[in-house]
């Protein structure tokens, strides 16, 4: 374990109970009685919130310094997302479905909920075939109404999107007649609120359950506690219609719910759930409802994730505005063997690593899907585009870490070898695939061959000799690029897959960042003799430094965009730059000479920390809110990582 002392807060976590669960079919009158019991009985944790919500602690110690920790650092716990359940309560029999596929999912959300913590069900909507159909529907419903009884038995938190097949009286048998109005929030929703509205007792009485729009449950928004974090689940009706009472209701429907994120609930972390939310692919393509939706609520600092079904396969995309990134997850298996067997996804929280690992899971087959867009790791909150560097280990914290003619040494991990001792390899190392990890990778100038350590190996020839190498997420998808600076004129940077473009002089350091929080790496670079800095497209000849400064970018006040901060080497002051983050004049230690800035999230907090590295006592210093903490690691030669070689070679070659 790293001798890292993490910052902790008081959890504030859904209380877990152990309770009996009916495995009996009971009667109607049972069921009311339980319904209504278990609010009071198994809910008491899951509360709704005061105007005093977790994080007073955090407000009280940003009064002596801006430079706090502002994570969680509770349990892990799970979100379950159940996709379309249409075969399953309409006995498909183009795919020969059954609804014992939907009673398999909610049977072992009961089950598990102890053992994985399972703390909210989320269902994307399409929840029967039919709709109000009188014909075909009421049989649909009440299979659905008995596969989620089981959570509400259970006491577990749930909410229910309205997908297109939710609406109106569509394609009814028996002589009905066909109104064919499905897709609009104005068609009818007369079995869904029968089951599923907010004066049901499964709603009603329930704790979580936080209230709706309009005069139906069609839209409505759940609150609940975990792992220290507050949050609040806003769902959204399926809506595609172009006319302009649709458009309008649309609009009203967002602003529902931005007045919900900037009102009471702005300090919840908040999940949007609308039926389509976008396409099945990476990077996904948003619904045309879900850009609207996104437009209305993207400087809602609080929303981090939509989630969607309604068309078969799976997608993800993120979308970064204001240094906060939204995640967009789309899961749907309609269309699979047997009109979905079962699967649904199973997402983990992990707060203290800063962390969501998503699986694929059928409990009704007892299979997993394991492809790269069926099982995966994202980060939670922060993206490596500011603050996450060197996090080898995937644990939410830079790493203290250093490459050694081919040998890679983290601490708390085994060395590995990645490289050549003899070819003059450079370590490059960045999340190449979006996991969340720093992956090993190195560039080769005697070949000029990338070679990045993934689970299968990745190379490319890319850059000439001279180039410097500047990996970063250039395009927002999450992942790093390859990419070059060339020190010579015309100063161009080369990023591969993409289009370059010449941004430089001579005797500058590149400095890339996300300085506008678009989650987008920017290109940028500091000029040694003058510290003037140049961010394309954004700052042009701002003095911020000196001669003999070093360039220490990186998001030190955790609202995702890059900073321009600056070390002086002569006096140990880092100067962060008080325009954007607040802080001025930051003295980790007395300097002594071969010290070696080593910025990074060391605290977990989404924030860059300053941070002394000195190989004299191969000691890493960490600043932070007024506290040093230190740790010893290291070697002769190592040469560290700490500080991105792009900076390091101009001062510690």
């Amino acid at each position: 374990m790293k001798p890292i002392l993490k910052l902790k807060h008081s959890p504030n976590v859904i209380k877990k109970k152990n309770n009996k669960v009916f495995v009996k079919r009971y009667t109607s009158l049972h069921r009311f009685f339980a319904l209504v019991l278990i609010p009071y009985i198994v809910l008491a944790g899951c509360k709704k919130p005061s105007l005093v919500q977790q994080g007073s602690n955090e407000a009280n110690a940003s009064v002596q310094s801006k430079l706090t920790t502002n994570s969680a650092s509770g349990p892990d716990f799970m979100i379950v997302v159940i996709p379309d359940t249409q075969t399953y309560t309409g006995q498909s029999t183009t795919y020969n479905s059954v609804i014992g596929m939907f009673y398999a999912q909610t049977n072992w959300i009961v089950n598990h909920r102890i053992d994985s913590n399972i703390v909210y069900v989320i269902h994307l909507g399409d929840i029967s075939e039919n709709g109000d159909d009188p014909t075909r529907s009421p049989v649909q419903w009440r299979r659905a109404d008995t596969a989620m009884a089981k959570l509400d038995v259970a006491g577990i938190p749930y909410g229910m999107a309205v997908g297109n097949h939710d609406q109106g009286n569509h394609d009814p048998v028996g002589g009905g007649t066909n109104t064919n109005d499905r897709g609009s929030c104005f068609s009818t929703t007369t079995y869904y609120n029968q089951y599923f509205g907010f004066a049901t007792p499964r709603f009603s009485g329930m704790s979580f359950y936080g209230g709706h729009y309009g005069n139906n449950n069609d839209s409505h928004y759940d609150l609940f506690s975990a792992g220290g974090i507050d949050f609040i689940a806003i769902y959204i009706e399926y809506d595609d219609r172009t006319d302009a009472a649709s458009v309008t209701e649309r609009d009203n429907m967002n602003n529902w719910a931005k007045g919900l994120l900037t009102g009471a609930y702005a300090d919840r972390k908040a999940i949007i759930v609308t039926h389509y939310a976008g396409s099945p692919a990476t990077p996904s393509t948003y619904s045309a409802q879900t850009q609207e939706i996104y437009n209305k609520v993207k400087s809602c600092p609080n929303v981090f994730m939509f989630l969607g079904g309604h068309v078969n396969g799976e997608g993800y995309r993120q979308d970064t505005y204001g240094g906060k990134t939204i995640k967009t997850f789309v899961s749907d298996y309609q269309f699979r063997t047997l009109g979905g067997n079962g699967y649904m996804r199973l997402m983990k929280f992990s707060p203290a690593k800063d962390l969501i690992s998503v699986k694929t899971f059928s409990p009704y087959i007892s299979q997993f899907e394991t492809d790269s867009d069926s099982q995966f790791t994202r980060p939670l909150f922060h993206e490596e585009t500011a603050a996450r560097s060197c996090d080898f280990d995937r644990d939410g914290l830079s790493d203290l870490s250093f490459f050694n003619l081919g040998v890679w040494k983290v601490q708390g991990m085994a060395n590995v070898t990645y490289g050549s001792a003899t070819q003059g390899d450079l370590p490059v190392s960045r999340d190449y695939d979006g996991d969340g990890k720093t992956d090993l990778a190195v560039w080769r100038p005697a070949n000029l061959t990338w070679y990045i350590k993934l689970a299968t190996e990745t190379t490319a020839v890319y850059g000439e000799t001279g180039d410097i190498p500047v990996p970063a997420d250039y395009n927002g998808d999450g992942k790093a690029d390859i990419a070059m600076f060339r020190p010579s004129s015309p100063y161009h940077w080369y990023i591969k897959g993409q289009t370059g473009y010449d941004y430089g002089e001579a005797g500058v350091i590149p400095v890339p960042g996300d300085y506008d929080g678009d989650g987008k790496v920017d290109a940028a670079y500091y000029k040694i003799s003058t510290g003037m800095w140049n961010v394309r497209g954004q700052i042009t000849n701002k003095h911020y430094g000196d001669a003999g400064y070093i360039p220490v970018p990186g998001d030190y006040n955790g609202d995702g965009k890059t900073d321009v901060a600056i070390f002086d080497p002569a006096t140990g002051i880092w100067h962060l730059d008080s325009a954007n983050t607040g802080v001025n004049n930051v003295t980790v230690l007395t300097p002594v000479a071969g010290d070696i800035p080593a910025p990074g999230d060391y605290f977990g907090d989404g924030k860059t920390h300053p941070a002394i590295y000195r190989p004299s006592n191969q000691t890493l210093y960490m600043y932070n809110n007024g506290a040093v903490t230190t740790t010893v690691y290291g070697g002769s030669g190592d040469k560290l990582l700490n500080l991105p070689y792009h900076i390091r070679k101009f001062f510690f070659p």
